[in-house]
């Protein structure tokens, strides 16, 4: 950036659930115990003295066949004296666990002696799924009197669908071991607890890109998995991938909260890492927050995204999902098997952030809770330009600043007048908000080197003559016909950073005269990679010298100079 500065004479200017267990926001994969009860008869095997129970439509909610139980209260036992003696129970259905690895049947149930005195029997528990008959549990069913739980537990070595829950049949089967008599076998509830598993979800991959009004993404603007410098209120695309193990990551609505729905969130980054940053998070909205969604007028929310040749690297083979730019949640309308990634492209925006701010971004359930892992996080810096200025001692831009230097007297000898430039009412000020911690103040003639001092008449010298005796005092031959020599001393300024940032890196510039054609431009001070960035630095204090030749007119001496900053 160029800062004009102009000089006036002698003067420089310048998800029905029963029950269920899940810990909300646990980083692992989510399990789900569910808890579900009988929800129709099957089968009509169980009597009431003798006669089929149909007293209680799909014994409602709990099997109750004793009249000390809180279900339907028939007095109804499995009394035959056959094996076949049985009921068989559709069970309940659930809106949760896309992956089920087990369940349990608990069965409460007691041995009831009628007639003669019993000694115990069994109740074989014979699960179907999917009408497939599973491997029959026997519970043992003690001395009469006495009311026990039995539980059998059913693991699967691959897994269990949702659909193939929701067709789970108990049926159940009297045996007697023998006795005085026949046992009468009386159960007084009955439900199954299933374990259902989320597949493991890990944020693996981002880039960010600058936005563009299409469906693919601008050009990137960092490396796969790095900061990216974003501008003050500029539009952005991120694409972020989920990497799926354990389980196939299937499509549609399960999960407790809808967890198959997600969300993208924010934080400005407080702690040494996005990985880090435990608190501060938000949601991204459309119409509040720094950091919002920003809707492409010529892409459709929800639009299916396709390969890019700057997609970020995944794990095992790339599964594009969707596009986001208004939407509070989004899904996964395309599976993603296991050992694979899901890929979203993300359009949002900065508004008004402080410079300087870094913002991580993770996607988490719709409920809130994180994903089983957070390998990598999109994460942006905002930046804004370096800048120059004439400032007052309040930080405002100074309209038009001018430098004057020290009147002078006309005579037949040379002589000098001198100026400072960076006064405390007219601060030099570099500002600087980009990714670049490097960056060089240079001074020179706005006008270019065959400019000259002028009083607007009859008046000029010059202030880069290259040669004379004593120099500047005689035209050295340069391009015009003027003495006169201007020197700039940098080495007595005084540089001061922004309150809490530090001037680690800077130096000021040494003593140094214009000269037409080999010293057009001095450097006035200067920054390292090592001086922090989204700061501004303050200098004061630098001297210049204008030789002036002899017999020149009265007048008010003009010569505009420029200051410029840039990135080094």
């Amino acid at each position: 950036m160029r800062r004009p500065i102009g000089v006036v004479g002698m003067v420089l200017l310048l998800a029905a659930v029963i029950s269920l267990s899940l810990k909300p926001g646990d980083s692992s994969a989510s399990t789900s115990t569910i808890a579900i009860k009988p929800n129709g008869t099957v089968t009509g095997g169980w009597t009431v003295n003798g006669t089929a129970d149909n007293t209680c439509t799909g014994h409602c909610m709990y099997v109750d066949e004793v009249t000390t139980g809180n279900g339907d209260g028939n007095t109804s036992y499995l009394s035959a004296t056959s094996d076949t003696a049985a009921e068989e129970f559709n069970m309940g259905d659930i809106s949760q666990g896309q992956t089920i690895t087990s369940f349990k049947v608990y069965m409460y149930a007691e041995c009831v002696a009628v007639a003669f005195l019993g000694t115990g029997g069994y109740i074989d528990i014979v699960p179907k799924v999917q009408g497939a008959t599973l491997a029959t549990s026997t519970a043992t069913i003690g001395g009469c009197g006495a009311s026990t739980w039995a539980l059998s537990s059913y693991t699967y070595n691959g897994t269990w669908t949702q659909a193939d829950i929701n067709s789970l049949t108990l049926n159940f089967k009297k045996r007697t071991n023998g006795g005085i008599g026949n046992a009468n076998m009386a159960i007084s509830a009955v439900y199954v607890e299933v374990t259902a598993r989320e597949p493991d979800i890990t944020q693996s991959t981002a880039r960010v890109y600058n936005n563009a009004n299409t469906l693919a993404p601008g050009t990137p603007l960092a490396a796969a998995n790095a900061q990216a410098d974003v501008q003050r209120d500029a539009a952005f695309r991120i694409r972020t991938g989920l990497a799926v193990s354990d389980f196939n990551w299937t499509t549609g609505s399960w999960g407790t909260s809808t967890p198959n729905t997600y969300k993208l969130q924010y934080a400005a980054r407080s702690a040494a890492s996005c990985s880090a940053q435990s608190s501060g998070w938000s949601d991204v909205q459309v119409a509040s927050g720094n950091i919002r969604w920003n809707d492409n007028a010529g892409v459709s929310d929800g639009a299916t995204i396709s390969s890019n040749a700057n997609d970020p690297p995944v794990t095992g083979t790339a599964v594009y999902e969707t596009y986001t730019d208004t939407a509070s949640a989004f899904t996964n309308p395309t599976q993603v098997t296991t050992s694979n990634t899901g890929v979203w492209d993300f359009s949002l925006k900065d508004v008004s952030s402080t410079y300087g701010t870094v913002y991580c971004f993770r996607i988490v359930k719709s409920d809130g809770s994180l994903l089983a892992g957070y390998t990598n996080f999109p994460s942006i810096v905002v930046v804004g330009s370096l800048d120059i200025d004439i400032v007052n001692s309040g930080g405002a831009t100074v309209a038009s600043p001018n430098m004057p230097f020290s009147s002078v007297i006309v005579q037949p000898d040379c002589q000098n007048s001198t100026a400072t430039l960076g006064l405390a009412s007219q601060l030099i000020r570099v500002t600087n908000n980009i990714a670049t911690a490097g960056w060089t103040v240079s001074m020179a003639a706005a006008d270019g080197p065959t400019a000259y001092w002028t009083n607007g008449s009859n008046g000029q010298y010059d202030y880069n003559d290259i040669s004379g005796s004593p120099s500047g005092c005689t035209d050295g031959g340069d391009a015009d016909p003027y003495a006169g020599k201007l020197t700039v001393n940098p080495a007595t300024a005084t540089l001061t950073p922004q309150s809490g940032c530090s001037s680690t890196g800077t130096s000021l510039g040494s003593s140094s005269s214009f000269s037409e054609g080999s010293v057009n431009a001095i450097t006035l001070f200067m920054a390292s990679s090592a001086t922090p960035r989204f700061c501004y630095f303050s200098v004061t204090g630098i001297g210049l010298t204008q030789q002036i030749p002899t017999y020149r007119p009265v007048g008010s001496y003009n010569l505009n100079f420029a200051l410029t900053v840039l990135a080094t």
